[in-house]
């Protein structure tokens, strides 16, 4: 058999697969047939065989064992020393150190009065928020009352004039009474004023501010800066005038 152009066809049988793969496709001498086989694998050399392990030997028993060394155990770890826990920080920077000393307590009405008159020359130091309000209250306490009896006894005291039938002019009543109960009553709140007038210097002081801040009352709207130093707190640790009053 041979093909139109005078070439012969091969003879039927397997030949290499012309679509590729490896395998091997069917020829029946005259057209590729749908019979295909698999490529055929190359055999595998077989591996060599392992080398027999040498069979243990045995301990010569004229030969002396060696003594077992005790390996001694890892020093323990250094434990670092136990310190006690710092104290909580209580105040502020002064001078680069932190101030962790008491801190100022509140006191009652009682105390404030009692260092309110006790301190009545004390020009130095310092005076806590409640010390110096407590005080302010005492003498507004003290002043409704003593305002009152101070105007009752001047009426008492005061020079009524009086016209009697016939026309006479007469008057009743004592012109040295009416100036003794204004002296009182004018030593009574100066008596306040030299009390109360340190306390105010030392409320400047806890503010870290001079006392004669105080002079600024004296001006337009400086009463209102100076209330407001009055009701600001001081300052936490220790100032110019000395660490805080507890």
């Amino acid at each position: 058999m041979s093909d139109q152009s005078g070439t012969p066809s091969p003879a039927a049988g397997w030949y290499a697969d012309p679509a590729g793969g490896g395998g091997q496709r069917y020829w029946d001498g005259s057209v590729w047939t749908e019979h295909v086989a698999a490529p055929v694998a190359e055999p595998v050399a077989p591996a060599a065989p392992e080398a027999p392990l040498a069979p243990p030997v045995a301990a010569d028993p004229a030969m002396p064992m060696a003594p077992a060394v005790a390996v001694p155990p890892p020093p323990p770890a250094p434990v670092a020393p136990a310190y006690a826990a710092a104290p909580a920080f209580a105040g502020q920077q002064q001078g680069g150190l932190a101030y962790a000393g008491p801190a100022a307590r509140s006191i009652g009405f009682a105390e404030a009065i009692k260092r309110g008159f006790a301190g009545w020359t004390n020009y130095s130091g310092r005076a806590t928020v409640a010390e110096y309000w407590w005080f302010r209250l005492f003498v507004f306490l003290l002043t409704i009352p003593a305002s009152i009896i101070f105007f009752v006894v001047l009426a008492a005291f005061v020079t009524t004039v009086k016209t009697d039938v016939d026309g006479n002019v007469t008057s009743t009543g004592s012109g040295a009474a009416v100036g003794i109960v204004w002296l009182v009553f004018v030593l009574f709140f100066l008596l306040l004023f030299v009390v109360e007038l340190p306390l105010t210097v030392r409320r400047l002081h806890d503010g870290d501010r001079s006392g004669l801040w105080i002079f600024i009352s004296f001006v337009p709207f400086g009463g209102l800066v100076l209330l407001y130093f009055m009701i600001m707190t001081g300052t936490p640790g220790p100032n110019q005038y000395g660490p805080p009053v507890t």
